[in-house]
């Protein structure tokens, strides 16, 4: 009964540590994800890149979480601290995770195999370092963006500048809703920043807002250059209907509403794939293909 009870609690932790209940992270990460591989494929990828993609995103963003309360092994809240596993232990498995994304990536393009050794370098260097980075935000950015190019190297096995360009406009999505994270409560965060430099101080709404203004701007000349139709316009107004909400919610200057505000983003990217999706199938007649 004693091992079970201890095999739970292992569990349990490995649970906690890879985030497995708090999903937001992993959508944030998926939806630009799969925008660009709908893009990149003309709206009919194959089942299997959008399996090998979602596996992935999944894995690695679970290894990322896994390194972030490695490097806060010392936090008293920590499973590391309450010995109910060791550090090597966790190491060892965001080790295991980034294996088994790899195994799915392998299966891919060159291209996309080097671009998954340069995001594990980035998700590494900042669990490790995110405490003396002047803007953890930007360079967490640059990471949770880097679905992007992998989908456009595995169906065309190449990077083209409007995949550069779709990585620089998410970057302003990525750092508001960050922003909005370091005004959540503690208790409410599954990373645990202690730099002083984490935030923009007074400014913080502000510039919240003027990031949802440029990526906003950034997807309208992307629906401009495409031509995309009516039905890609009316989901880019939900989404924007969506962060102005979350700019409602954070004036309030309510640490709980901030929770509420982060949670949301994922609605925005949720909807904008909607967008591009179902314009593909409605104005292309592209839908994913089974074989490829």
């Amino acid at each position: 009964m004693i091992g079970m009870i201890a095999l739970k609690e292992r569990l349990d932790a490995y649970e906690h540590l890879m985030r497995l209940k708090q999903p937001v992270g992993f959508l944030l990460i998926l939806w630009p994800t799969l925008c660009a591989l709908w893009v990149a494929a003309s709206g009919a990828p194959p089942i299997s890149s959008i399996m090998i993609l979602f596996t992935s995103v999944l894995l690695l963003r679970s290894a990322g979480c896994v390194l972030v309360e490695w490097s806060n092994r010392h936090s008293p809240m920590s499973p590391i601290t309450q010995n109910i596993v060791s550090s090597k232990e966790v190491f060892l498995l965001a080790i295991v995770l980034c294996a088994l994304a790899f195994c799915f990536i392998c299966f891919t393009t060159k291209i996309a195999i080097a671009l998954f050794f340069v995001m594990i370098a980035f998700f590494t260097i900042h669990a490790l370092l995110r405490q003396v980075f002047l803007l953890p935000q930007v360079f967490l950015a640059i990471t949770f963006s880097f679905g992007i190019p992998i989908a456009f190297a595995i169906t065309l096995n190449k990077v083209p500048w409007f995949a550069w360009a779709f990585i620089g406009v998410n970057l302003f999505w990525s750092i508001a809703y960050q922003i909005e994270y370091m005004m959540m409560p503690p208790e409410n965060r599954t990373m645990k920043l202690q730099s002083t430099t984490i935030t923009f101080g007074r400014h913080d709404i502000k510039i919240i807002a003027f990031c949802y203004f440029c990526f906003f701007a950034g997807i309208t000349f992307f629906g401009i250059y495409w031509a995309w139709g009516w039905i890609f316009w009316f989901f880019m107004a939900l989404a924007i209907g969506v962060a102005i909400s979350c700019l409602v919610c954070i004036r309030a200057n309510d640490a709980h509403r901030s929770v509420r505000a982060f949670q949301r983003n994922h609605w925005i990217g949720l909807f904008l794939f909607l967008g591009i999706a179902l314009n593909h199938a409605l104005q292309y007649r592209a839908f994913p293909l089974l074989n490829q």
